[in-house]
C-alpha cells in the first residue's frame, strides 16, 4: 500500500484508482463501525491512517452515504497522536497493565524456581 501510495502521488493513473478505492472501503468499514458503536472518535492509525490522511475527502464521502445521521453527526475521526509508533506503544501498554494495575499481586504470582 505504500507503494500505492508513493504511485499516486506521483499521479500514477492505476495507483490513484486503487488509493480511491481503498479509501471508499475504509469509509465504509468506519461507518458502519459508526452504525454499530456509536463512538466520540475513531482513531485511524498505521497504514490505514496514512491512507486516510492521503484521501480524506474521500473517507468523509462514504462516511457521509453508509453511516446514520445521528451517530456520524457526533463522531470525530483523528489521527494517532503518538504517531508511527501508536500501535507499538499501545502493545506494551496491554502487556504491561497487569502489571501496572497492580504490581505486588502481578508480582506475587510469578513462580520463582
Amino acid at each position: 500500500m505504500r507503494a500505492v501510495l508513493a504511485e499516486a502521488s506521483l499521479g500514477m493513473p492505476d495507483a490513484v484508482a486503487a488509493l480511491e478505492a481503498t479509501a471508499g472501503w475504509i469509509g465504509d468499514g468506519i461507518a458502519t463501525i459508526i452504525n454499530l458503536f456509536n463512538p466520540e472518535i475513531v482513531i485511524v492509525g498505521g497504514l490505514l491512517g496514512e491512507v486516510y490522511a492521503a484521501t480524506a475527502p474521500i473517507v468523509h464521502e462514504h462516511i457521509e452515504r453508509s453511516g446514520l445521521s445521528a451517530p456520524r453527526s457526533k463522531v470525530r475521526l483523528e489521527l494517532p497522536g503518538l504517531g508511527a509508533d501508536s500501535v507499538i506503544i499501545g502493545a506494551a501498554e496491554l502487556a504491561f497493565a497487569p502489571l501496572l494495575n497492580d504490581p505486588v499481586l502481578t508480582i506475587s504470582s510469578v513462580p520463582v524456581d
